[in-house]
């Protein structure tokens, strides 16, 4: 809602009033105030402002009689294009004569009845029939249907989703009092069409309001002179308002140096229809980012760049107007076809003020690109410049992924850096990354020698990236500790990076660590694989895990690394995926087979051979599924057909290997209790 500041209004003063259709006209009114120069401000508009503009109503009633704007906002029952009367002069006279009426009455209490003006919140409303009646004594009756206020005379009134609509045996008419009446009409002359719908503005600061519409009304007076009728921005809407927006920051700037959007300002765009039964409104929100956005590139003479990226503007939903009021990236800042794309420095601003990457993003990917351009082949280099490059499959990004591990191996790379290029998505299963790291290196390869500065903007760590990394670090941690114990160094290397390099290993090669390292370590359980390796539609997914684990791995190898890293606070359920009967089953197996052969039998004879894959999901059956019922009924355990469907997901597909790897981390994790518990009680 627009502010007046809290300055005391002067005596006469017309005050703006919260409506946007309101507001919309007396900003309109100000502008072609004090003989056409236009009030500086809106707050120091008056009644004999409003008075002189208005006249006698002829400029206003000839002007609105032609804009096509004008049945689009009143309807065609209005008034003024009243089918039913004949001829034009005498609509004209009509019209006049009631918003002559209107204005006399603005500030007074006469023809007024006790009711809040729907639209200001003045206390008293207006008696239109009254003023109706009284301003058109000797002229052709009023329809009677006229001498209420509708569309006809207030955009949007007893419109879709009112009392008019839903139930019109009991409705009434909308309250409203002279000024906000007479204030819409000016309405034609400062609005404009925005992807096909009627819009008006509001916004936060309220000075920037007015300069922005002092230049859509002005721009709309001028076409009025030159007899163009159509509305403002019909073509185009969404790309002549951004370029509306530039030029009001340049003049801006012209007339300030210094000037400054206050901090937080919004613009609140007013989409809306007033036709037949689809009349309907729609608030949507250019925030401070875009405005701020436009503004610095009016202050590095980037406006003209923009505009001509406008002109490519062909779909509405992904116009460059979408883009920045929906903070999402644009597709015609990359280079396509002979379209070279956005200059870096456009580009960059765009990435930062739009898109809320940080600088240091920007200068990743220019280092990567850098180093793709010095280490390939121009061949290979120029298939990795075009656009769909990246969305090809797996092979150019993971030939982007070799370079990122060889640059580890130099120090010229890092996980903190692959993590702000591809920030972990927030998501509750799985570790995946976010796409948009792709997009910007897909622009800088085209700019491997790129150098201008990039908008500083504070490289803040989002604690869903910092907690992730944590995880990320502590199973490596955890893992290159086993690895290196086991196999040392160059095993490791050959075996673990070598095999990583090639997409030799996967989630049975990490599946396999997890039931190894559940003997030893509590966040191993199968509750915390799913929470890192599984999507949230169950399919196993270890790819991002394992190349995050590599860089540090491989970071770790040229370091020297050997402290082990404490396990984070991890909230998640340390669960088995089994029930709890299952549970159960499986606890009186252990603890049977340990209170009889010990702790050290069990790993030997079970535990290891588990690992090895000689014993498997037979040794479970034999556990858990009972022999032919003897006559007692007392024999416990499964039935073979129990047995079966355990081994079946809910769509009767066979999920054995799934199950297995259940039973196997619930034995691990109950040796490694059974183990501890011993412990503590030796100690």
């Amino acid at each position: 809602m627009v502010s007046l500041g809290g300055r005391q209004a002067a005596e006469g003063a017309v005050t703006l009033t919260g409506n946007p259709f309101v507001d919309t006209g007396l900003a309109v009114i100000s502008s072609m105030a004090d003989n056409g120069r236009g009030l500086n401000d809106i707050e120091e508009l008056t009644i004999e402002h409003v008075s002189q503009v208005y006249g006698d109503g002829t400029a206003l009633a000839r002007a609105n009689s032609r804009l096509k704007s004008f049945t689009m906002l009143f309807t065609s029952n209005s008034l003024l294009t009243q089918p039913s009367i004949k001829r034009r002069e005498v609509r004209e006279t009509m019209y006049r004569a009631v918003l002559s009426g209107l204005l006399a009455h603005v500030g007074s209490d006469n023809h007024t009845v006790l009711a809040r003006c729907q639209a200001c919140g003045a206390e008293r409303s207006l008696d239109f029939k009254s003023v109706c009646r009284e301003s058109l004594k000797g002229l052709e009756s009023l329809k009677s249907e006229a001498k209420v206020v509708g569309r006809d005379w207030f955009p949007l009134a007893g419109s879709l989703g009112s009392d008019a609509q839903a139930l019109p045996g009991a409705s009434r008419a909308v309250h409203l009092c002279a000024k906000c009446l007479f204030a819409v009409h000016y309405l034609p002359l400062g609005v404009f069409l925005l992807d096909g719908r009627l819009a008006v503005l509001q916004c936060t600061a309220s000075d920037f309001w007015y300069d922005l519409l002092r230049g859509i009304s002005r721009e709309i007076l001028r076409r009025v002179r030159a007899g163009i009728d159509d509305t403002l921005w019909a073509k185009g809407g969404s790309s002549r308002f951004v370029s509306q927006l530039l030029s009001l920051f340049r003049e801006l700037k012209s007339a300030h140096a210094a000037y400054d959007l206050r901090p937080g300002t919004t613009l609140q765009v007013w989409r809306f229809t007033n036709s037949g039964a689809s009349a309907e409104c729609e608030i949507e929100e250019v925030p401070s980012t875009a405005l701020v956005f436009l503004q610095e590139a009016a202050s590095l003479g980037l406006e003209h760049e923009i505009e001509k990226l406008l002109e490519q503007d062909r779909k509405r939903e992904r116009s460059f107007f979408r883009c920045i009021a929906e903070q999402r990236d644009y597709a015609g800042l990359y280079p396509q076809g002979r379209w070279a794309g956005a200059s870096p420095v456009l580009y960059a601003l765009y990435q930062t003020r739009i898109c809320g990457r940080s600088a240091s993003e920007i200068r990743i990917a220019r280092r990567l690109a850098s180093h793709l351009g010095r280490s390939l082949g121009g061949k290979e280099f120029a298939d990795l410049q075009r656009r769909e490059a990246f969305r090809e499959g797996l092979r150019h990004r993971n030939r982007i992924r070799r370079t990122m591990a060889d640059m580890t191996r130099c120090g010229e790379f890092c996980l903190g850096d692959y993590l702000s290029l591809f920030p972990p998505v927030d998501s509750d299963s799985g570790l995946t990354a976010a796409w948009g790291g792709w997009d910007v290196l897909s622009y800088y390869v085209h700019h491997a020698s790129d150098a201008s500065p990039i908008p500083g903007v504070a490289d803040n760590i989002h604690p869903e990236r910092a907690e992730k990394e944590q995880i990320v670090r502590y199973y490596a941690n955890t893992i290159f500790d086993y690895l290196m114990a086991e196999h040392g160094r160059a095993r490791f290397e050959s075996q673990v990076i070598g095999r990583l390099a090639r997409n030799a290993i996967g989630s049975t090669w990490l599946r396999r660590l997890f039931v190894i390292l559940a003997e030893e370590h509590a966040h191993f359980s199968y509750g915390h694989w799913r929470r890192l390796c599984c999507l949230d539609d169950g399919r196993t997914s270890t790819g991002e895990l394992l190349f995050q684990m590599r860089l540090l791995w491989i970071e770790w190898l040229k370091t020297g690394w050997t402290t082990s890293l404490p396990a984070p606070p991890l909230t998640w359920v340390a669960t088995s995926g089994l029930s709890r009967d299952v549970e159960g089953q499986l606890y009186e197996v252990v603890t049977d087979y340990v209170r009889q052969r010990g702790l050290s039998r069990f790993r030997r004879d079970v535990l290891m051979p588990m690992r090895k894959g000689d014993m498997g999901i037979g040794w479970f059956r034999t556990q858990l599924v009972r022999e032919e019922e003897d006559d007692s009924g007392e024999n416990e355990g499964w039935t073979e057909e129990q047995w079966v469907d355990f081994l079946r997901d809910d769509e009767g597909m066979s999920m054995t290997s799934e199950r297995l790897f259940q039973l196997h981390l619930c034995i691990a994790e109950l040796y490694r209790r059974q183990r501890d518990e011993a412990t503590s009680r030796h100690e």
